[in-house]
């Protein structure tokens, strides 16, 4: 038995019969994202510290920041909170917290809310719900230290959230870049990578200052489907040589998960696609990734089943499951569409990850689906900037013991 079976059984046997508190455990996190701070900044396609190994804040980092992250603030826009008079730079924070009261507690028993929350808390030692003018800059001036060190910091609070491990979402370009050679090495010390492979299907305009980077990445234009072969496996290698343990995409947030394959026929690899010849080019380039990832047994994590992305059904991933038997499946986010499982044949590699706090309350009826079998994962999220634990377990065991509310 592996040690982390070992205590989470244990937990289970010496634990009250209503609850467990997982957040004792030891957790591998598998899907890291702790640049998301605009403090660190973003570049045209996501934030830098995806991009660059080793960014570290271009300015002082506050409380606001961590609060202000992008699921929590995709909560408040969707409630109709306008943000552009609440900077997430202001000193001590205290009066952009005080612009921001009256929509927490319009979001006060959101799971975005309740992990920030609760992760400052831990790490911080002060609760958001009862912040003052005092303990405002207290907590300001704690964060703004801290992540003065950010790599100091994470590897603290990593062993606050008893994280053995973790694993990082990064850019392809990622694999290349030397723009902070000091502190990407501080970084990858103790951090793990998987690659981002939908801005593959998203290279679509050859003149474009991407489509030159990762070509000189690659050493290869990608021009036929030769070239665009020797394309991805080139940066595939690349990556793979600096460390890489698998693939992500979330295509699902611009086009559904239906990856059909196509011939070399059928692709126009040039000019102006419709949107016909763009859903045929990026079915070739996501099974072309999929091949490339089943060689060498990398899983694929993918971004599925969110309630606010109805091109996210997971369903489609099947055949995918079925072609590439050496490429493992992990759905992230899959909850609200996790009943369309029982369509899929019984792939043994075919992970569930549910998010259970960050997003949404797992319903009842989601809850008994999952009793039926496979696997899934339990993840919270703790700001270290923002840590995810996922603690991976067999549900038909031991999801009775997590509390699920009825669907109303």
């Amino acid at each position: 038995m592996k040690r982390r079976d070992f205590l989470l059984a244990a937990a289970i046997v010496v634990a009250p019969r209503s609850s467990v508190d997982f957040s004792q455990l030891p957790n591998f996190c598998s899907h890291e994202h702790w640049g998301s701070i605009d403090s660190i900044g973003t570049f045209p396609g996501g934030y830098r510290a995806d991009i660059e190994p080793g960014a570290v804040p271009r300015r002082r980092t506050g409380f606001m920041d961590l609060v202000l992250d992008p699921y929590f603030r995709g909560w408040l826009r969707s409630g109709g909170t306008d943000l552009t008079k609440i900077s997430p730079s202001s000193e001590p924070g205290w009066g952009a917290f005080q612009l921001l009261r009256p929509a927490i507690e319009d979001q006060r028993f959101s799971g975005a809310y309740q992990c920030i929350r609760r992760g400052i808390q831990q790490l911080y030692g002060i609760d958001l719900d009862r912040l003052n003018r005092q303990t405002a800059g207290q907590l300001d001036s704690m964060v703004a230290e801290r992540y003065g060190d950010p790599f100091r910091w994470y590897k603290t609070a990593m062993q606050r959230a008893h994280f053995s491990e973790l694993i990082r979402i990064v850019h392809p370009e990622f694999y290349v870049s030397d723009a902070n050679p000091e502190t990407a090495a501080e970084e990858k010390a103790f951090t793990h990578t998987l690659m981002r492979i939908d801005p593959f299907l998203d290279l679509t305009n050859s003149s474009s200052p991407r489509y030159k980077a990762l070509s000189a990445m690659a050493q290869v234009e990608p021009a036929d489907a030769a070239s665009w072969r020797a394309f991805l496996r080139n940066i595939f290698d690349r990556a793979a040589a600096q460390g890489a343990l698998g693939i992500k995409q979330l295509q699902a947030y611009r086009r559904n998960l239906d990856y059909q394959p196509r011939a070399d026929g059928d692709v126009r690899w040039s000019g102006q696609r419709t949107a016909a010849e763009t859903t045929v080019f990026q079915d070739w380039v996501m099974h072309e990734c999929c091949r490339l990832a089943d060689e060498r047994g990398w899983p694929h994590q993918i971004h599925v089943g969110t309630n606010n992305l109805p091109q996210s059904a997971p369903l489609p991933l099947g055949p995918l499951a079925q072609r590439y038997r050496n490429m493992k499946i992990v759905m992230i986010h899959c909850c609200p569409t996790c009943a369309r499982r029982d369509g899929w044949p019984n792939f043994i590699q075919i992970c569930t990850s549910i998010r259970v706090g960050s997003r949404y309350l797992i319903p009842l009826s989601s809850a008994r689906r999952l009793r039926r079998g496979g696997t899934t994962c339990r993840s919270t999220r703790s700001p270290a900037g923002t840590i995810r634990q996922r603690l991976r377990w067999p549900v038909d065991r031991h999801c009775s013991r997590v509390k699920f509310l009825p669907s109303r």
